[in-house]
């Protein structure tokens, strides 16, 4: 599991077949952050005490977006399946604490 779930026990991975829609545009920010459009859908990996969410988008692309930009739905059809990028990515390194937001 990423160290973004591991440091300090916060956060938790979910359910293989939890999808949500985004409900605004999100410009990332960071490099471990990605960006999203309202409407679009994306695979929700794992959640963070924090409120970030660690999502996969439909192009295979995998980042944290605020969670209060998400709503919880259906999967839509088609979604790839999801290979999160190994917890050694610089991704992961920048949310090792919740302080860092």
């Amino acid at each position: 599991m990423p160290d973004l779930l591991r440091e300090g026990g916060t956060g938790g991975p979910t359910p293989l077949d939890t999808y949500a829609v985004a409900l605004y545009d999100y410009q990332g920010q960071e490099e471990d952050e990605l960006s999203i459009e309202a409407g679009e859908h994306v695979q929700v990996i794992a959640r963070h005490d924090d409120g970030w969410f660690l999502v996969h988008n439909q192009d295979g692309s995998f980042g944290v977006v605020p969670g209060n930009y998400l709503q919880i739905s259906e999967a839509p059809e088609p979604f790839p399946s999801a290979t999160p990028p190994a917890a050694s990515d610089s991704m992961w390194q920048v949310r090792v604490s919740p302080a860092s937001r």
